[in-house]
């Protein structure tokens, strides 16, 4: 074999180096662990721990889990944002993107629904949709991105279509004098458990 051959070979072999490594690197982004939309390298969840999912709407025409990190911070005195999950309208964050929380990725229990036997904050997993859903409807996009998110969440955690249920409703299961109008009117709820139990 010649010299220059020889170098040529040397190309080839480091070229083909390359490509071994890219694919090994897409091969690992592939089977990568990931829980719930995404949110990659979510710890195991101890068996029980979420037996509900608790849908709530902001309240407000924009937001963010960011912003609602803050309020709660700041007006709430909580030590981080009370939901686990937020799906924006595009006014905060993208028009039904799924933003995790740090409870989530922590795998702490929520500040979201406190009622008198405070199962909903110890076992549910607070979705908050941004938007005041009393006056205007949930986007298609946020819907489309609930209906996935809250499949995924029943899936993995065997949750019971029945044990979907807005902040409203939870409080009514647990008794509670108190009412709320959250998640609001225009969002559809029975729609929601009938979708995601593949009525």
């Amino acid at each position: 074999m010649s010299p220059e051959q020889i170098r040529e070979a040397r190309k080839l072999s480091v070229a083909g180096l390359a490509v071994v490594a890219l694919l090994m690197l897409l091969v690992a982004q592939l089977v990568r662990p990931s829980g719930p939309s995404g949110a990659a390298g979510t710890p195991p969840a101890p068996e029980g721990l979420w037996q509900y999912i608790v849908i709530h709407h902001s309240a407000s025409e924009s937001g963010s889990a960011a912003a609602f990190d803050e309020y709660h911070r700041q007006v709430r005195g909580w030590g981080e944002l009370g939901y686990h999950f937020v799906i924006g309208n595009g006014t905060g964050s993208g028009d039904g993107q799924v933003e995790v929380g740090p409870r989530w990725t922590r795998q702490r229990r929520g500040a979201h629904c406190q009622t008198a036997s405070g199962r909903f904050n110890e076992h549910g997993i607070g979705i908050c949709m941004v938007g005041n859903f009393e006056n205007t409807r949930p986007t298609a996009a946020q819907l489309a991105a609930l209906d996935r998110l809250v499949r995924e969440l029943m899936d993995r955690y065997r949750i019971p279509p029945q044990n979907v249920v807005s902040h409203s409703e939870a409080l009514a299961l647990d008794g509670e004098g108190r009412t709320t109008l959250c998640a609001g009117r225009n969002l559809d709820m029975d729609a929601l458990r009938r979708s995601v139990g593949g009525e």
